[in-house]
């Protein structure tokens, strides 16, 4: 994508699936539904999926870069029941979970 920069998000999004991804930009309810829950809930506890967006794109000051991943929020609790949030980065060619992170306003001061 980084030397096709006047490609449309419809371009990248058919590039993607003739290079194999099997979650692009139209298929967030299957990458939904082939969420590795039950490893997740070991790490997060029970949780919900509170957004989710493909990253096509990152705007630099000379031009976009390729991003080419799932973002997903999702929201769990503590066993004390302080609510907590994360963010779930996802490639599109197997829906793996390349990483997890918890939201700075969550952590404990």
């Amino acid at each position: 994508m980084d030397s096709h920069h006047g490609w449309t998000d419809l371009q990248v999004e058919n590039a993607l699936k003739k290079a194999g991804a099997q979650f692009g930009p139209s298929d967030r309810d299957a990458l939904i539904r082939a969420l590795p829950r039950d490893a997740l809930e070991q790490a997060l506890g029970p949780f919900k999926v509170a957004s989710s967006e493909f990253r096509l794109r990152h705007e630099q000051p000379s031009g976009s870069l390729a991003d080419l991943y799932w973002e997903l929020v999702v929201s769990s609790t503590t066993t004390e029941g302080r609510p907590l949030r994360w963010s779930l980065a996802l490639e599109p060619f197997t829906g793996r979970v390349a990483d997890i992170v918890r939201f700075a306003a969550d952590r404990p001061e």
